[in-house]
């Protein structure tokens, strides 16, 4: 009698220690909050902004202390290294990548793995039946459809390596080391 009571007590309660969420939302940044960085130009130019990586749009921003808002590099072909503290990272399409090491190389690549955001509407709520991801619009001689990357949202960071060994590139994932 006792054994049955101790496992409807636990049957019980197990529900309660549960959640199938956890309600932690993932950033759309590397960082949390935005570094003081120093950014090195290819020019010999130095600028010390607050800097981020926008892991949804693929971009580093920063922000100017006159308008408290994001903005991106007018011209990120010129930008040599962003020095974030004791970390550098180097201008790269669509991840962030950070040097760990010149020689041998050594770098890591942070690629966001990104999922359609929730909709606003709760189950049972009123939606309509011409609601899709992707959107279609004409463009010059054709057609071009992709998804908004505005209804994006980040799931998690993939880190991958690349490593010099002799005169070769070697590259794994985190997940697969």
């Amino acid at each position: 009698m006792k054994t049955i009571l101790r496992i409807l007590i636990l049957a019980f309660l197990f529900p309660v220690c549960v959640t199938a969420q956890t309600g932690k939302e993932n950033s759309k940044y590397l960082f949390e909050e935005f570094q003081d960085s120093y950014i090195f130009y290819k020019d010999g130019r130095v600028f010390s902004v607050p800097l981020n990586f926008d892991l949804v749009k693929g971009i580093y921003v920063f922000i100017v202390n006159d308008n408290k808002e994001e903005n991106e590099f007018t011209d990120p072909d010129q930008v040599l290294s962003m020095h974030v503290g004791e970390r550098i990272f180097l201008m790269s399409r669509g991840r962030a990548t950070e040097v760990i090491q010149a020689e041998p190389k050594f770098h890591v690549f942070y690629t966001a793995l990104k999922k359609k955001a929730p909709s606003g509407i709760s189950y049972g709520g009123a939606s309509e039946t011409a609601s899709v991801d992707s959107y279609t619009r004409l463009g010059g001689k054709g057609l071009i459809s992709g998804i908004q990357s505005d209804n994006r949202i980040v799931s998690d960071v993939s880190k991958s390596y690349e490593v010099r060994v002799g005169k070769r590139d070697r590259s794994f994932d985190a997940n697969n080391a």
